[in-house]
């Protein structure tokens, strides 16, 4: 299998200029770059430099895939803006990290599958995901959260089963386009995250009329500097002062929630896909009673498209003969008339006795002729 290796860059916080872009284009002649993107990819090939150096410098976004089963986002904050201490209690060595460089704080999140990615689209990963560097500002963490959950179901990863789980952030439950997009990509098992959402809670928003009230207590000198930054355009001061209001406004009594265990969450997920096989049985059965009720309306009719089918003598006709004779088997079943089916099986094999390719498909479905008491 040949080699692939997609870099992605993206900035958010301000465009590239000229002479910023000039600069990342000599990195490599494989690249793709304007003002607020850049593109590398390689086939047997590797990208020149180190890319968290070039994130670190010019980006806010890197997105890395290659087809051996390497996939890694790193996302560049602002130290001045991030609550540090809160994404320290989902990192995992050498899985989710988060380092210093500079004014930076850089989240690293790394996953390795031993299968591979197989064939990659050549597409914008960063675009579908990108929001969620905004939502960590906002101390929005549940991309750590399912970032953790993937790390745990990793063979290689050694971590003790009586370990307890990260805080549970609010909005599991329903996943933003971001966040949907990030548990694909990174393959979060499905039934795992279902039973970790049972414990998270809604979204609580701070309301308009607190945050008035909040604006009211800021001291005239700390408006003038909100103002100001504004005026010099300041990147993520929406954030900052949201931050600042929040430390004014009556925080609500925290939900609180008993933290489970990794076993804990595997047991649930067992049980989460145990129920939905449970449902998925039960759809499929009431779609075969919904379909053997409309079948019973046009029995008859059914009954002569077989009739009519058989007459063509061709390989496709008999190969729909069996399935309606299969539907009509189910329905003479359901409705408890199996001998009145088997005679008009049987009057089938005594009438079309030469037609041997029908028989044969007949009897590999095991619909036989029989002896009816």
């Amino acid at each position: 299998m040949s080699e692939y290796q997609y870099y992605e860059f993206q900035t958010i916080d301000r465009p590239l200029n000229n002479q910023e872009q000039e600069l990342v284009s000599q990195i490599s002649s494989r690249g793709q770059v304007s003002a607020t993107r850049a593109v590398f990819t390689y086939s047997y090939g590797d990208f020149r430099g180190n890319h968290q150096e070039v994130l670190v410098k010019y980006f806010d976004a890197m997105f890395y895939i290659a087809n051996w089963g390497t996939k890694q986002l790193m996302l560049r904050f602002p130290q001045s803006v991030l609550n540090i201490e809160h994404f320290h209690k989902y990192c995992v060595e050498d899985y989710i990290t988060i380092s210093f460089i500079n004014k930076y704080a850089i989240l690293d999140i790394r996953i390795e599958e031993e299968e591979g990615c197989g064939w990659i689209e050549e597409k914008s990963f960063l675009s579908a995901i990108v929001g969620l560097r905004n939502d960590l500002l906002n101390e929005d963490y549940c991309s750590l959260y399912l970032a953790w959950l993937k790390v745990i179901t990793l063979p290689e990863v050694e971590i003790e089963e009586n370990e307890l789980e990260p805080p549970v952030p609010a909005g599991l439950n329903k996943l933003s386009g971001s966040l949907t997009a990030f548990k694909q990509l990174f393959e979060v098992d499905e039934y795992l995250l279902k039973a970790a959402a049972k414990v998270s809670h809604e979204p609580t928003l701070i309301p308009e009329r607190a945050l008035i009230a909040a604006i009211k207590k800021l001291t005239r000198e700390e408006c003038n500097e909100f103002l100001i930054r504004l005026a010099q355009k300041e990147a993520n001061l929406s954030v900052a002062l949201i931050r600042k209001l929040s430390t004014i406004v009556t925080a609500p009594i925290a939900q609180t929630q008993s933290r489970r265990s990794i076993k804990q969450l595997f047991k649930l997920s067992k049980q989460e896909q145990a129920e939905d096989a449970i449902q998925q049985k039960q759809a499929i059965e009431a779609q075969r009673l919904k379909e053997l009720e409309t079948l019973a309306q046009r029995e008859m009719d059914a009954w002569e498209d077989v009739e009519r089918l058989i007459q063509t003598s061709q390989a496709r006709a008999y190969d729909q003969v069996v399935q309606l004779l299969l539907k009509l088997q189910d329905l003479a079943t359901y409705h408890n008339q199996q001998n009145a089916f088997q005679i008009r099986l049987n009057k089938i094999y005594e009438q079309y006795s030469k037609r041997t390719a029908l028989l044969q498909r007949l009897q590999k479905v095991r619909l036989y002729k029989q002896k009816v008491k």
